[in-house]
């Protein structure tokens, strides 16, 4: 009887910790990563995300700029992947966004091994332009 309350316990914990947008599993995953990281480099690229949310499938954080981006997803991908695999489930893919353009990932082409590659935004072209 007491294993079958704590498993709806922790499933009830886990529904609620994704109906709040990832914050409280983001507290983990953050604590885990800084972990990989050092506290140092996860300060300096970690600290401005400012948005988190979470589906079955993927755990998205959202970046203040396009150099936080492009650092981490260069640098700190795997520690992140492995961060977010530990606390959640290896299943879930841990995505990098730019506030405000989070509705551009994943609607773009498929690059030749089928992976979504976002559109460039109308701010980031003007910028590249």
């Amino acid at each position: 009887m007491e294993a079958i309350l704590t498993t709806t316990v922790n499933e009830t914990t886990q529904r609620s910790n994704k109906a709040k947008g990832g914050e409280v599993v983001w507290s983990a995953v953050s604590e885990k990563l800084s972990e990989f990281v050092g506290s140092d480099a996860f300060d300096r690229w970690f600290s401005g995300v400012s948005e988190v949310s979470l589906t079955e499938s993927e755990f998205k954080i959202s970046v203040p700029n396009d150099i936080h981006q492009v650092w981490i997803e260069t640098n700190f991908m795997p520690e992140l992947q492995n961060a977010v695999s530990e606390i959640l489930d290896p299943m879930v893919k841990a995505i990098v966004v730019v506030h405000g353009e989070e509705d551009n990932y994943g609607n773009g082409d498929e690059d030749e091994d089928g992976v979504s590659v976002p559109q460039v935004s109308k701010k980031s072209e003007q910028r590249i332009k």
